[in-house]
């Protein structure tokens, strides 16, 4: 599932302070939709805990259904009563995106809501950019485009981890239709239709309360 474009607004409008109460909000009103139509079971990754408190804040006070948020040091803990809880979703960071298992009705979506962009800030991620400018070498190219394709396809594989898990896999940046990139990062996932509406991909898939999994 992506949404259309009028749906939320670039993600570089969260930098500034007037206009990311507007990006937030956009943001929460996609990922309730997506949650009352899949019926919880969700985990939705963000990149940054600002953007997930946010959401979160915004989310929880509009929906009757479990939401759980990952604190800073409660990973392992939050995962487990993730899996125990079948309707509850999971707001989670970086760690999840990697090597975090529910497989099974525990989790029928998962929720990328922008694309995992690198900055480079740590001493080593700084010294490759130089180095590839040097070169006369793009570093986006050759270094953060990649690796954010590389995250994309790990956090979407939190979904199908065996042979009998099915659901959503949800795209909310916007920047996957508005950029020459866009269509790189969907056909680096494993082949599946896209879909404007979460309803008609949800009732293609056959989960949550657009269709049935019984």
């Amino acid at each position: 599932y992506v949404p259309s474009l009028d749906a939320i607004p670039d993600p570089s409008t969260s930098r500034d302070e007037d206009s990311a109460p507007l990006y937030y909000e956009a943001v929460a009103e996609q990922v309730e939709r997506i949650l009352q139509t899949v019926g919880g079971r969700s985990l939705v990754l963000f990149h940054s805990r600002k953007e997930m408190e946010a959401v979160y804040r915004i989310v929880e006070e509009r929906t009757s259904l479990p939401i759980l948020m990952q604190q800073s040091s409660d990973a392992r803990e939050v995962g487990e009563r993730f899996r125990r809880e079948i309707h509850a979703s999971l707001f989670a960071v970086r760690s999840f995106w990697t090597g975090f298992d529910a497989p099974g009705e525990t989790l029928s979506c998962v929720v990328l809501v922008r694309i995992p962009f690198e900055v480079p800030v740590d001493p080593g991620q700084v010294v490759r950019h130089a180095w590839l400018r040097s070169q006369g070498r793009d570093p986006f190219w050759e270094y953060t485009l990649p690796l954010a394709k590389m995250m994309v396809r790990q956090g979407a594989g939190r979904l199908l981890r065996t042979e009998s898990d099915r659901g959503v896999i949800c795209l909310l940046d916007p920047r996957v239709r508005t950029r020459f990139y866009g269509r790189q990062l969907i056909e680096n996932l494993p082949p599946m239709p896209v879909f404007e509406r979460i309803e008609d991909a949800v009732a293609f898939v056959g989960v949550g309360t657009a269709g049935s999994r019984d």
